[in-house]
């Protein structure tokens, strides 16, 4: 039996329910059905995008962290410019997944903060090196301290993407979304590294 997808003769059918029922009856359906329902599959869609975005990112991260544990990429940062263009209508969505939504966008807040507190405590400390200070073993502490903290929060905010990214697909229009192997990731790190050794071998050689 073949399925028909009716999601492409829903724009035509706010315009038909008006016809329907007609005057202040019409408009009151579109009001506490149509719009909301619309405006739920919108915000959802625009979070999900972003949310699977974060999440790749993060996944590049812990792959880049088994090379590198001691250091955090200096143009590490996850994304909120679609939180912050729906926020005020998160709560369109249902109350639990509204609650994950905010969790995980805390959790990306906290991980910028922390990735530019690592780069302010790492400048101290190679500075503190460079000038025999006596705070230098401080120093290396709270460098240590912010890049573990980040590893932490990482692992977290990841779990905690991948459980919300299937609750907003569920009410986000269906997209086919392709999945990303382990090796895939490994090879895009390895490009990554060769790219910035690249770089910084020319920057040397002028």
């Amino acid at each position: 039996m073949t399925s028909v997808d009716l999601t492409a003769a829903l724009p035509g059918l706010a315009t038909f329910l008006v016809a329907l029922f007609g005057g202040a009856g019409g408009s009151l359906l579109l009001e506490l059905w149509w719009n909301p329902w619309r405006a739920r599959r919108r915000v959802a869609a625009l979070l999900a995008e972003e949310v699977n975005l974060n999440a790749q990112i993060l996944r590049l991260h812990v792959h880049q962290r088994r090379a590198d544990p001691g250091n955090i990429a200096a143009d590490f940062q996850v994304m909120r410019l679609a939180f912050d263009a729906v926020a005020q209508e998160v709560g369109m969505l249902p109350a639990k997944v509204a609650g994950q939504v905010i969790l995980t966008y805390h959790y990306f807040d906290r991980l910028n903060r922390l990735r530019e507190m690592f780069s302010e405590r790492l400048g101290r400390w190679r500075e503190a090196q460079r000038t025999n200070r006596d705070d230098v073993r401080d120093l290396e502490h709270d460098a240590i301290g912010a890049v573990d903290a980040f590893h932490v929060l990482t692992d977290v905010a990841y779990k905690a993407a991948g459980e919300l990214l299937p609750e907003l697909l569920r009410y986000a229009p269906k997209r086919e979304r392709r999945a990303v192997s382990d090796e895939e990731y490994a090879e895009r790190v390895r490009t990554a590294e060769a790219e910035r050794v690249a770089r910084l071998s020319r920057v040397k050689g002028v």
